[in-house]
């Protein structure tokens, strides 16, 4: 049977090494999260520009937006209330905050510039509805047919001046003609019997840019967060700082204590009086779980067979001899689990642990 022997010792070894790596622990995983905050920000963004675009002119776009998004948040969390205090700032829940909100006022932005979509703001759905009903009626009292594929190209043309129709297909009641000016692409969108334009897509052109009040306040709405973006900006935060303020003290008496944890006797497996730590059972395990290696170290001795009963309260399943760092190290264990063990003849006592 194997027998697992359970020390605190074991947690504590590794803390100083722990401690040590946390700076940079803390690091990569800052460098993580705000890569993917700027994705997941750059893609709500990214929901207001309505403009058909290559893909990677499109990754760009998401990826400046995010990054937008990114330095806002720092910029502007310290005008989040209730969430720049505390846990809540160590865990930047203000950063994501601030960053959502720069993320949708670049997703409005974004539509307002890009939205070409006829009656593009909402009216009543009810009296829309009513218009086109009286609208198929009068057709249909006239006799009156859907739009043939020549009339839509010839009224998608129409919308949008200067381009030359290159496909239409029928799509339930609409017609969709797709459009050309040279390399730059355009896309109309008709209803099939009242004529009405559902959307209009084309390249952003400067031409009548800044006569489009909607546009140009989309335009102001994109200036004005990237200015206040950099104009608050005050560098990146420093992810140890939420967690040493939390422990109540710095880097540089954090890792004071590492090294001295690591210097500790109880770490290094001697202890004063001339006892091993109890450490050892966790330098041992090994060995302690290999058969060979307990016959070969098999210990006998009546005495302190005595000692460790009187001490446990049950009597030794097993104890071995072995030589540590020039010492006689003897290890026993009983048969509840408890291990025992005596260091150059002096007994330092027992620890509880578990078969």
């Amino acid at each position: 049977m194997l027998i697992i022997l359970m020390d605190m010792s074991s947690m504590a070894a590794v803390l100083p090494d722990l401690l040590v790596m946390l700076p940079a622990m803390l690091y990569l995983l800052q460098i993580a999260f705000y890569l993917f905050f700027i994705w997941f920000c750059g893609s709500i963004a990214m929901r207001g520009y309505m403009k058909e675009h290559p893909f990677m002119l499109g990754f760009g776009i998401r990826f400046m937006s995010g990054a937008i998004c990114l330095v806002g948040g720092l910029s502007l969390a310290g005008f989040v209330p209730y969430l720049s205090k505390g846990m809540l700032k160590m865990m930047q829940l203000d950063i994501m905050v601030a960053g959502l909100s720069v993320s949708l006022l670049l997703a409005i932005a974004y539509r307002m510039i890009t939205h070409d979509e006829a009656g593009s703001l909402p009216g009543d759905v009810v009296d829309s509805l009513l218009r086109k009903v009286a609208v198929l009626e009068d057709k249909l009292k006239s006799g009156a047919h859907a739009l043939t594929e020549k009339e839509a190209i010839r009224k998608a043309e129409a919308v949008l001046s200067g381009y030359k129709a290159s496909k239409a297909r029928m799509v339930g009641n609409e017609w969709d003609v797709e459009l050309k000016q040279g390399e730059r692409p355009g896309r109309v969108v008709i209803d099939a019997w009242d004529g009405e334009i559902k959307k209009k897509l084309s390249k952003l052109e400067l031409s009548g840019f800044f006569k489009d009040a909607r546009k140009l306040a989309g335009l102001i709405i994109i200036i004005a967060v990237v200015i206040a973006a950099i104009v608050f900006f005050e560098g990146f935060p420093d992810p140890t700082e939420g967690f040493t303020s939390l422990l109540g003290m710095d880097m540089s008496e954090i890792a004071n204590m590492s090294a001295s944890m690591r210097d500790s006797p109880f770490l290094s497996g001697d202890l004063d009086q001339g006892c091993a730590s109890p450490a050892v059972f966790t330098i041992y395990e090994a060995q302690l779980t290999d058969k060979d290696f307990l016959l070969d170290h098999l210990h006998e001795d009546e005495e302190l067979e005595r000692i460790i009963e009187e001490s446990s309260g049950e009597p030794s399943k097993i104890m071995i001899r072995m030589d540590h760092g020039g010492k006689e190290l003897i290890l026993a264990v009983t048969e509840s689990g408890k291990g025992c063990y005596f260091t150059d003849g002096i007994f330092c006592g027992c620890i509880e642990s578990h078969a």
